[in-house]
């Protein structure tokens, strides 16, 4: 989480995006796949969300790019990012 929020690129602000925010990464829901006309080079692997497990604030949702299931995962394990933008930053002359 704390990559994405330190992220400084093309002056976006840029976030962890939640579950519901990853999987609308999916082609639909009856497919569960994930849309390769978007992520054309998808990668492989689990993807941290910003959401937390409801009871358990130790567990992180993940997303597997590959087959695009949902799972749990203990915070500390190592899974990629892929941060998504939130808003515009806006420049010191009130200009985005």
């Amino acid at each position: 989480m704390r990559y994405c929020e330190k992220l400084s690129l093309a002056n976006q602000h840029w976030t962890l995006p939640t579950s519901q925010e990853i999987l609308s990464l999916l082609s639909s829901e009856s497919i569960r796949q994930i849309n390769s006309t978007v992520f054309p080079s998808n990668g492989k692997g689990n993807y941290w969300t910003a959401t937390s497990h409801e009871t358990v604030g130790l567990i992180g949702i993940v997303l597997n790019m590959q087959d695009a299931k949902v799972d749990y995962k203990v915070k500390f394990d190592m899974n990629t990012t892929r941060c998504i933008v939130k808003h515009k930053i806006k420049k010191k002359d009130g200009s985005h």
